[in-house]
């Protein structure tokens, strides 16, 4: 059944809603129900809960089997009460007890059971309660749930939060799939990752909530005239105080061009145990990787180009694709400069005394064919060409389709790119571009930490860099290349990211994180996108979109792009007031933002007084792009 979606808004709302497992209690009351089960049963029943509350599978379809796995009795449930209430989350009861003070509705609404979670609410001083009923036998012993329970299928809590609040003046606090769902029923969804913290259900809020204390949710439920009648009652006060306190030390969101936000589900994977790096289970986790690779940089069916991951920045790489350069053969190596990160090839070439000319188009402007083949006759014999797709500095992108066109008739040249703030947010079509190393790091459109670099190299490349004198050891290319098909790594790398980049790169590919993050605010979730290749085009489309929204979004308070729009870099907007318009202070603009909780990034080199840039990258979800687009229209007005 379709459902009005509510338009977002601030408070005051007349009604809050919230979740009670993982949201107003520690416990996932299915899970403790099943502490005397076999640990099969109990590993089954985490994988269902999980992936149900991922949004993976429909809720119906694990409901009923997570039950069937425990059969709790009567006892149980009713007992389950105490222990919600034992681990219920700090502030949970005085945040209730603050928004009944205000007048307002509060209701539970949860896919837990009735039995269990009733008496609970009641614990809390809520009264209204709506989870599923429970059928026993005379004995106590389970017989089933209520199957006609709308909060036991997938789409039902939305359905009955319409019902119970139809002019949408509430706002709902959860941790789940089934509450992101519920998001567009009401005109603010919070996300409590207090307990846990899902990927795909922080993407859907409207505000997102990481402190296990409740009190945090506070600001987001009610205005600022409401705290501070709250402030001025001394029952109350304490919660105001905390409240405030927790919002003003909240870590800023970063939006600068990398390294950008890290799913809480990838910093646990840089938390798991280490391993030998010449064990069974590196050779995994490489495996692992190397199945997305050729996806990510768009290899050809049938290519004989190869991947690697090397455990250095991408810095360490750019120095390994020219030190694979044999000028002493071949000749010089052309350097097209745009801006500070393609200069740095330049610097490159000095250090390792590789002769070199620069060809230089002004920050902001990509390079055109015509540049690289005037370049290339002026300046033969061309041993290597350097550029970068995407200028971080100034967020232009040079299509490489282009340079590929110059280079057409000179098969014998290197074409090295740097795609540092490119890779993962848009295709690469490696071998249809006659690349021969495209290299990045991990920590921008991927969303990884630093620390770790990928690369694709063709045959040709490695070919030519087998005769280059001085390829050094660390950052030797061929070496990079050849132990990484081996599977052994030259030194011992860095495992922890190594397990982070294998998740992520699985969890694009599975499409239902793409899902999520590609949804406008309020909106129901748009279809699955699909898996393997599929996905990852999704996720160049949420770039896409992401850039085109940031692009419009200037042009309604007096910015413009210094890229022009078939120019722009998929990741980086780069922008500056308009010549007609009136002055603006960057400086002041990022010191402002940082306050309302959004790190951007100043303007970088040439372009340092006159811009500043947006990393509209990695795992940004279009809903948070929203919010930082709010704050930025206030802090210029």
């Amino acid at each position: 059944m379709a459902h009005p979606v509510v338009p977002r808004r601030g408070p005051p709302y007349a009604a809050v809603v919230f979740d009670c497992d993982s949201t107003l209690s520690t416990l996932e009351g299915i899970e403790e129900l099943a502490r005397n089960t076999s640990e099969a049963a109990r590993a089954e029943l985490a994988s269902l809960t999980e992936r149900a509350m991922r949004g993976e599978v429909p809720l119906q379809d694990v409901f009923g089997r997570r039950l069937d796995l425990v059969r709790p009795s009567r006892a149980d449930v009713e007992g389950l009460a105490a222990r919600y209430s034992a681990t219920s989350v700090p502030g949970a009861a005085e945040v209730v007890a603050a928004l009944r003070a205000l007048g307002k509705r509060v209701v539970v609404v949860s896919g837990g059971l009735l039995h269990g979670v009733a008496p609970f609410a009641r614990t809390l001083g809520v009264d209204e309660v709506h989870a599923v009923g429970a059928s026993f036998a005379s004995d106590g012993s389970w017989r089933h749930h209520d199957s006609a329970s709308p909060l036991a299928r997938s789409g039902g809590k939305l359905e009955l939060v319409a019902a119970l609040c139809p002019d949408g003046d509430v706002a709902l606090v959860g941790d789940g799939a089934t509450d992101a769902e519920a998001a567009p029923a009401c005109a603010r969804f919070v996300a409590y990752g207090g307990v846990v913290a899902r990927s795909v259900v922080l993407a859907r809020a409207d505000v997102v909530v990481r402190e296990r204390d409740l009190a945090a949710a506070l600001p987001a439920l009610v205005t600022e005239a409401e705290l501070q009648v709250l402030a001025q009652d001394p029952s109350h006060a304490p919660l105001v105080a905390r409240a405030r306190a927790l919002v003003a030390a909240r870590r800023p969101s970063l939006w600068i061009p990398g390294p950008t936000e890290v799913r809480p589900e990838l910093l646990a994977e840089c938390a798991r145990p280490m391993f030998g790096h010449r064990s069974r289970a590196m050779d995994d986790v490489l495996q692992r990787i190397d199945a997305h690779l050729p996806t990510l940089f768009g290899l050809a069916p049938g290519s004989t180009s190869r991947c690697a991951v090397h455990s250095c920045t991408a810095s360490g790489l750019m120095e390994a694709a020219l030190r694979g350069v044999d000028v002493a053969r071949a000749g010089r190596v052309v350097c097209l400069v745009n801006g500070s990160f393609s200069a740095r090839f330049v610097e490159m070439c000095a250090s390792l005394e590789l002769p070199h000319v620069v060809v230089e188009r002004a920050p902001g402007e990509a390079f055109q064919t015509e540049d690289l083949a005037r370049a290339l006759r002026e300046h033969a014999p061309v041993a290597a060409v350097t550029y970068s797709a995407s200028e971080t500095s100034s967020g232009a992108a040079t299509p490489t389709a282009r340079l590929a066109a110059a280079l057409a008739q000179h098969p014998e040249v290197l074409l090295i790119g740097d795609f540092v703030t490119w890779l993962g947010g848009a295709p690469i079509d490696f071998d249809a571009h006659r690349l021969d190393f495209a290299l990045a790091g991990i920590q921008k459109a991927l969303a990884l930490p630093p620390g770790l670099a990928v690369c694709a190299v063709s045959e040709r490349y490695l070919a030519h860099a087998r005769r280059a004198p001085r390829r050094g050891w660390f950052l030797d290319p061929v070496k990079i290349v050849e132990t990484h098909a081996e599977r052994k790594p030259p030194m011992t790398p860095t495992i922890s990211l190594h397990l982070a980049l294998a998740r992520q790169l699985e969890d694009i590919a599975a499409g239902e994180l793409e899902r999520a993050l590609a949804a406008l605010p309020g909106a129901p979730l748009p279809p699955h996108p699909g898996r393997g290749a599929a996905a990852y085009a999704a996720r160049y489309a949420r770039h896409a979109a992401l850039r085109e929204r940031v692009r419009a979004w200037a042009g309604t308070v007096g910015l413009e792009p210094v890229p022009r729009a078939d120019e722009a870099s998929p990741t980086v907007a780069c922008l500056r007031a308009t010549p007609s318009g009136p002055a603006v202070d960057f400086a002041a603009l990022v010191k402002s933002l940082k306050a309302q909780g959004y790190v951007v990034g100043g303007g970088y080199g040439a372009l340092k007084a006159t811009t500043f840039r947006i990393g509209h990258m990695g795992d940004h979800a279009r809903t948070e792009l929203e919010a930082l687009l709010a704050a930025a229209t206030s802090a210029l007005a």
